[in-house]
């Protein structure tokens, strides 16, 4: 006897083969079209057996499972069991024992660095369908928390680590990512990183404007961008120095911000940074304040909240705190990579197989934004990878074999979705973006 139930229906069980996730077939053809299958086989050791996987087979089963929506090794399981997607594509699921023991084995063998390039190979060919040639580089570190056995205390007074990322605002891709320990202050070897950064950038293109938080004031780092004719915009800490030339701009100094901008008012001077031969220009911004979060200090007993740019570029100072504001894009950036491609937690204990994790999710990233620009156009720009899976990745099909063909079956309501891939695959399979020089 059927038990009882709020609605109408009943559950069956089919022998055909059926799959949710017909729309990860473009992701799989994506990672083809854009070379990570030459780039893992050439970048990445080979299994220590006949009997091993290469790495291609773990690499690929991680990028469909971060974009399908899996959090965990553990989910790597719903794809193994998802046969008709797994026939349509020639997939083979590595177990999640097999996937935790291979990020270990990578982790030993400097598989970071070999995730790095194949990350800069990946930004390459995606620049090469881009107009844009001169970038803004945003650099900033993220927090991961992981109560994991290697994992460092932060000053957060929680353990995990502090990868710093790199990202072009105008693509907004990732094209430099560099795992750190906990305990490795934000504003740790920033002009390294900003050089870095620059030396992944394909030949004709160039970074024209840095942009940090307070972590990038630094002496070095305007030194690495004067050098390279590269245009800095930071915020600046409100140090005594600070502090001492904001009090000291007298009323006229000050004007009324536009309505964009919010309450409160603008002016601007020089400042010196300790160790830098030059003065740089400060913007500084004050705002009103309540009256009862007043302190017993005499800057704080002004009425005003104060904040503090220092930059090398030229145009009216509240055009300076417009582009400031639109590196608020890098965060929302890095929370894509976190909580839409799971980078928000670690799988393992070892601090080295988390740092090939962490470039496996930055390549589903970049992948994801190639997906977006070059595959399936301007009206998908602006979409998350969650509304991705929502209306594309998570479309159902049934698998058939006819003639020799295999052939994914979309439903005739899916008219839509089907117009949509079909488009996106001949636009991948003619992306030719493959060169010896890559």
């Amino acid at each position: 006897m059927l038990p009882q139930t709020i609605l109408p229906f009943k559950l069956e069980i089919s022998d055909e083969k059926l799959t949710a996730r017909a729309g990860l077939a473009l992701v799989a053809e994506s990672a083809e079209g854009y070379g990570l299958r030459l780039d893992f086989e050439k970048h990445l050791p080979r299994p220590g057996s006949n009997r091993g996987h290469e790495a291609w087979t773990f690499g690929r089963a991680v990028l469909l499972m971060l974009h399908g929506g899996g959090r965990t090794m553990e989910d790597m399981r719903t794809l193994m069991a998802d046969e008709a997607l797994r026939e349509a594509l020639g997939l083979d699921v590595p177990s999640p024992d097999a996937l935790r023991g291979w990020l270990h084995r990578l982790g030993r063998d400097g598989g970071e660095a070999g995730m790095q390039t194949i990350n800069r190979k990946l930004v390459k060919r995606i620049l090469k369908k881009s107009r844009v040639r001169r970038h803004t580089l945003d650099i900033d570190a993220t927090f991961v928390e992981a109560h994991k056995k290697e994992a460092a205390m932060s000053y957060h007074m929680e353990p995990g680590y502090y990868p710093m990322l790199g990202w072009l605002a105008e693509e907004e891709l990732c094209v430099r990512h560099e795992f750190r320990a906990g305990n490795v202050s934000p504003s740790t070897d920033n002009a390294g990183f900003i050089e870095r950064c620059r030396a992944s950038l394909p030949e004709g293109h160039r970074i024209k404007l840095v942009r940090s938080d307070a972590a990038g004031y630094q002496a070095e780092v305007l030194r690495t961008c004067r050098a390279h004719r590269m245009d800095f915009l930071i915020r600046a800490p409100m140090n005594e120095r600070i502090q001492r030339e904001a009090l000291a701009l007298n009323n006229d100094a000050w004007t009324e911000l536009p309505g964009d901008l919010g309450p409160g008012q603008i002016a601007e001077t020089v400042t010196g940074v300790a160790d830098f031969d030059a003065a740089v220009r400060l913007v500084v911004i004050r705002r009103p304040k309540q009256e009862e979060l007043f302190a017993a200090a005499e800057f704080d007993r002004d009425t005003h909240r104060y904040f503090a740019l220092v930059t090398s570029l030229t145009c009216n100072a509240p055009d300076v705190v417009r582009c400031y504001n639109v590196r608020a894009q890098a965060e929302n950036c890095i929370k894509e990579l976190k909580i839409g491609y799971a980078m928000e937690r670690m799988p393992c204990g070892d601090f080295a197989a988390n740092a090939v994790w962490l470039g496996l999710g930055v390549l589903a990233y970049n992948l994801g934004q190639a997906i977006k620009l070059f595959v399936l156009g301007k009206q998908w720009t602006w979409h998350n990878v969650a509304t991705l899976r929502w209306r594309l990745y998570h479309t159902a099909a049934r698998l058939v074999r006819h003639a020799g063909a295999v052939i994914l079956k979309l439903s005739a309501a899916a008219v839509e979705i089907f117009d949509t891939l079909t488009r996106a695959r001949v636009t991948v399979h003619k992306l030719d973006l493959l060169d010896d020089t890559a």
